[in-house]
C-alpha cells in the first residue's frame, strides 16, 4: 500500500467523514428505490410513480446553482450537517407517517422533494470539506476513495431498501435512512 493512502486511512477526521458519507449514501440510494416502490403500492399507478423522479429533478433543476454557491460562502461542514439534518427530518417524519399506516403518495412526493432540496447543498459541500480533512498530498487518494465508494453504497443501498420493504415494508427503510443521516450529522459534529 502507498504511504499516502495509508496515511489518508489513519486520519481519524477523514475517516470518519468516509464512513459517515458511505453510511448517508446507503440510506438515501436505498430510500429512493423505496420511494418509487411506495408510491406505486400506494397509488397501483406507473404514472405516479414517475412524479417521484419529477419532484426529485425540480428541486435539482432550481436550486443546484445555489448548493456550490453557498459552499463556497458559509462552513462546509455546517452546511452539509444542516443538510444532512433536514434530511434526517423528513426521512423520520415519513418513517412515522408510514409505520403509523397514515401516509399517502404526497407525503412521500414531499420528503423526495426536501430530500432533493438538501441534497443540493450538500453534495457541493462534501467534496469542498475534503481539502480541509486531508493534506494537499492526499487529496487524489481521498477523491479516488470517496467516489468509488459512494458507487458502492448506491448498490449496496438499493439491495438494503428492497430487503427491508421484503420483511418489514418501506417505513423500515425510512427509519434506516434517518438513522444514517443522524450518523453523519453526528461525525460532524466530532
Amino acid at each position: 500500500m502507498q504511504p499516502r493512502l495509508r496515511a489518508l486511512l489513519h486520519n481519524r477526521d477523514f475517516d470518519l467523514y468516509w464512513l459517515g458519507v458511505v453510511c448517508s449514501e446507503i440510506g438515501t440510494r436505498g430510500t429512493f428505490l423505496v420511494n418509487l416502490l411506495h408510491v406505486y403500492f400506494l397509488t397501483g399507478s406507473t404514472l405516479q410513480v414517475g412524479f417521484v423522479g419529477l419532484f426529485q429533478a425540480a428541486a435539482l433543476l432550481v436550486l443546484s446553482p445555489l448548493g456550490g454557491a453557498l459552499a463556497d460562502r458559509v462552513d462546509r461542514r455546517r452546511l452539509l450537517q444542516a443538510a444532512q439534518s433536514v434530511s434526517l427530518m423528513a426521512s423520520l417524519v415519513l418513517a412515522i407517517l408510514t409505520l403509523a399506516d397514515v401516509v399517502a403518495a404526497w407525503h412521500v412526493y414531499l420528503t423526495v422533494l426536501i430530500n432533493a432540496s438538501a441534497a443540493t447543498f450538500d453534495g457541493p459541500a462534501r467534496l469542498a470539506l475534503i481539502p480541509a480533512l486531508v493534506p494537499r498530498d492526499q487529496l487524489a487518494h481521498a477523491f479516488a476513495l470517496i467516489n468509488p465508494s459512494r458507487e458502492v453504497a448506491v448498490l449496496i443501498g438499493g439491495a438494503v431498501g428492497g430487503l427491508l420493504v421484503a420483511v418489514a415494508g418501506p417505513g423500515a427503510m425510512y427509519a434506516v435512512d434517518a438513522a444514517t443521516h443522524a450518523v453523519i450529522v453526528l461525525v460532524l459534529a466530532v
